[in-house]
C-alpha cells in the first residue's frame, strides 16, 4: 500500500514532509506530488499566475498514474485534498482510502474575495510561514483555479473512505460545513497560531499529533 501526499495551494511539496515521516514508520511507503507553479527551479510565480485547475488535475493525474502500480491511499491538504476529491469522482481513478487535511471544499465568506477580483495577476499576500511557501505570495489567478476546483466537487460523488482532519477554527475552510457533510471527522482542540495548518507537529502542538496519528493508524489498517 503507498500514500500519495499532495499539498494545499501556494505550498511547497515539502510541506507534506512531516506526514511522509510519521506515514513511514506506519509502515507504508510514500510518494509527495507537486502541483504546477509550486515546484518549478524558475519562473515559479508566473507560471503559478497562469495555473489552471485543468492543468493541476493533469498533474495529479500524472501522479497518480505513477504509482498506480500499488493500492493507493491518498493524503492532501488543503487544495491537495480537494484535487484529489475531484480526481476520485473519475473512476478510473480510484483509492482505498483517503486522508483529507482541512480541505478546500467549503469556504468561509470571506475566502471568496479573490473570486471577484479581476486582476488575475495581482499577488496576494501570503499569511503563511515562510519555510511552507511555494512563493512570496498567491496569484488571484491561482484561487480562481481553486474556486473553479471547488464548483466540480460533488460531495454525493465521494465513495471513497474517507478520514478528515481540520480545527474547528481554522480561517480559511468552514469546518461546520465539513463535520456535517463528510462521514469522518477529526476536529482538533484549538490552540494553533494558524488553524488551517494541520501538516506538522510544530503547527498543531504535540497533543493534536499524538490525536491524530492514533486516528489515522486506526483508519488505515
Amino acid at each position: 500500500m503507498k500514500a500519495l501526499l499532495l499539498h494545499g495551494l501556494n505550498n511547497s511539496p515539502g510541506m507534506m514532509r512531516a506526514f511522509d515521516q510519521e506515514l513511514h514508520r506506519l509502515g507504508l511507503k510514500t510518494a509527495i506530488g507537486h502541483l504546477t507553479g509550486h515546484y518549478e527551479s524558475h519562473d515559479r510565480l508566473n507560471i503559478l499566475r497562469r495555473a489552471t485547475a485543468d492543468q493541476w488535475l493533469h498533474d495529479a493525474e500524472e501522479f497518480y498514474r505513477a504509482n498506480a502500480d500499488d493500492e493507493l491511499i491518498w493524503v492532501g491538504f488543503s487544495l491537495g485534498a480537494l484535487v484529489g476529491l475531484v480526481l476520485a469522482q473519475n473512476p478510473k481513478f480510484k483509492f482505498s482510502k483517503m486522508i483529507l487535511l482541512a480541505p478546500a471544499i467549503y469556504l468561509r465568506p470571506w475566502s471568496h474575495l479573490p473570486k471577484f477580483l479581476k486582476a488575475k495577476s495581482l499577488v496576494l499576500p501570503s499569511a503563511m510561514p515562510a519555510n511552507t511557501r511555494a512563493n512570496r505570495g498567491t496569484p488571484v489567478g491561482a484561487y480562481q483555479a481553486m474556486f473553479d476546483l471547488i464548483g466540480r466537487f460533488d460531495i454525493h460523488q465521494l465513495r471513497t473512505p474517507s478520514l478528515t482532519i481540520i480545527s474547528p477554527l481554522d480561517e480559511l475552510v468552514d469546518a461546520r460545513k465539513v463535520q456535517k457533510n463528510l462521514p469522518k471527522v477529526l476536529t482538533l482542540k484549538p490552540g494553533l497560531k494558524i488553524q488551517h495548518l494541520v501538516t506538522d507537529e510544530k503547527f498543531v502542538g504535540s497533543e493534536n499529533w499524538q490525536k491524530m496519528w492514533a486516528k489515522i493508524g486506526e483508519f488505515i489498517v
